[in-house]
């Protein structure tokens, strides 16, 4: 009964998966040419420090409050009641915050995951100008918000599924827009033993994310930014200083691009009493034809004290400067 409730979920999300592809590049879709045609392009702002210093290599990783937003199938995985929150000094004085809760909840025949978090992205002080004369004639705000519930169960001993359904809202000066989405993802968790007392972990992760209508400012409709993911993740355990290595690689179809990689490790160091410190690094190739081959690195590091982690991640962005990005997340 478990394997066929592992291969009904796997060849549900293909299928679904193979019909968004197959409807979408039959409508010209999956180029460059595509890019800036959609609307709420937020939510394509990666959430978390840890998985953007793994260069957005996470789907298959999905093990913390970070995966409302990159796996809602993770949940199921999560032990601990979790909340983290994320600070992002954006380009051109743009700020983005990313808020997450998890917590798991088992039962004599299910394991369950339930999580909720908020993503904001918000400028101030923009200056207003007529058509005319272009003269600045005082400022105005902007800011776009998306509320999300996200629920996860195993299917299986090495299965899960999950989806996140999200309210998006959106105002520049005195216009507004309403939308909805929903994510839908699935994991599998391989460990695989190699001596008695140490083992690896293999990840799978799929997802689709921004599935939903069009969000509408005024009289004009623009679709939401859909994004097939898939991944593969192998965490090695390092028992003889207490540390694990893991690797981890993504591929993103999204609707307004062409497919591209993600490619991302994280070294944990844990030998030391309560603490433990990470180095991460991470690649991703979606950035580097409109700006430069050292827009696609980021790079991070993380310290964890007891139930405390903080994490922090750089990524330049060329001409257009660097970004920073710094996590605080407790177990609860």
């Amino acid at each position: 009964m478990e394997r066929k409730s592992e291969v009904m979920g796997l060849f549900l999300l293909v299928a679904i998966s193979l019909v968004l592809i197959v409807s979408t590049s039959s409508a010209g879709i999956f180029s460059r040419e595509r890019a800036g045609t959609t609307g709420a392009t937020f939510l394509k702002i990666e959430a978390g420090a840890r998985p953007v210093a793994m260069g957005g290599a996470f789907v298959a990783v999905a093990d913390d409050a970070n995966t409302t937003y990159w796996n809602p199938a993770g949940l199921a995985q999560i032990e601990e009641r979790e909340i983290t929150a994320m600070h992002n000094e954006w380009l051109e004085g743009i700020r983005y915050e990313f808020l997450g809760y998890v917590q798991p909840i088992k039962s004599e025949k299910r394991v369950h995951g339930f999580g909720a978090s908020v993503m904001a992205l918000y400028a101030t002080g923009l200056e207003e100008r007529t058509e005319e004369t272009q003269e600045p004639e005082g400022t105005f705000a902007a800011y776009d918000i998306a509320l999300a519930g996200a629920y996860a169960c195993k299917v299986s001993k090495v299965a899960s599924i999950g989806a996140n359904l999200k309210i998006i809202h959106q105002r520049i000066e005195d216009e507004t827009a309403w939308g909805g989405a929903v994510d839908i993802g699935l994991l599998y968790r391989f460990p695989i033993p190699r001596r008695r007392s140490s083992r690896d972990i293999l990840q799978l992760g799929f997802a689709v994310q921004n599935i939903g209508p069009g969000i509408k400012f005024i009289k004009e409709s623009d679709p939401l930014p859909l994004n097939i993911k898939g991944g593969i993740a192998k965490t090695f355990e390092l028992m003889s200083i207490k540390s694990q290595i893991t690797l981890a690689l993504d591929v993103n179809a999204p609707v307004d691009n062409v497919p591209n990689g993600h490619f991302g490790t994280e070294f944990v160091y844990g030998k030391m009493k309560d603490v433990e410190l990470a180095a991460r690094v991470g690649y991703k190739t979606n950035t580097i034809k409109d700006l430069n081959a050292l827009s696609g690195l980021s790079a991070g590091a993380g310290f964890v004290w007891k139930r405390l982690a903080i994490d922090y991640v750089w990524v330049p962005y060329g001409d257009l400067g660097n970004t920073h990005r710094i996590s605080l997340t407790i177990k609860l």
